[in-house]
């Protein structure tokens, strides 16, 4: 559930799959745990930065190795 907002003793927001349009709510006290998720976009941009150089760097080293042992 992607949080919207927190009144009158119930928590509102829709499910991350579902339509935002879709609101629902649930009350506090029916909420056993919370759990909150952060979304690092530094980490994210270096992980991503480092699968794609990886992709392209691998073909090149195998390409020389190729090249080379072929003579």
């Amino acid at each position: 559930m992607e949080f919207v907002s927190s009144e009158e003793g119930f928590l509102r927001g829709f499910e991350s799959k579902g339509k935002k349009a879709d609101l629902i709510s649930i009350r506090h006290e029916d909420i056993a745990r919370i759990e909150v998720k952060k979304f690092n976009v530094g980490r994210t941009a270096l992980t991503t930065g480092g699968v794609i150089s990886l992709v392209l760097v691998i073909p090149v080293i195998i390409a020389i190795i190729y090249f080379f042992s072929n003579g």
